[in-house]
């Protein structure tokens, strides 16, 4: 398996993600519950190949911390300064 990149939009009640695999390709899409089942489940369907981004609301520190165990990495980013980025041109 190919290294992969999940981000996830965090919500009060629950996660909504995509997957996609180096070249940007979607993998897969979906959603679970903010309750620590749901969230578990996800988490160790995650492996070392896969890198995660997490948008820092309110209540993301205890999702992190269910997801770093598993993920190739983590990364906290603002979709706002992203989408800024994005846009930049580099010379």
């Amino acid at each position: 398996m190919s290294e992969s990149y999940v981000g996830i939009d965090v919500h009060k009640k629950r996660c909504v993600y995509t997957e996609i695999d180096p070249t940007g390709k979607v993998v897969k899409q979906g959603r679970f519950d903010n309750i620590f089942e749901e969230v578990s489940t996800f988490a160790s369907r995650l492996t070392s190949k896969v890198h995660v981004v997490l948008e820092p609301v309110l209540n993301y520190l205890w999702l992190l911390d269910q997801f770093e165990p598993y993920a190739g990495s983590m990364h906290v980013a603002t979709p706002a300064y992203c989408h800024l980025r994005l846009e930049t041109r580099s010379k």
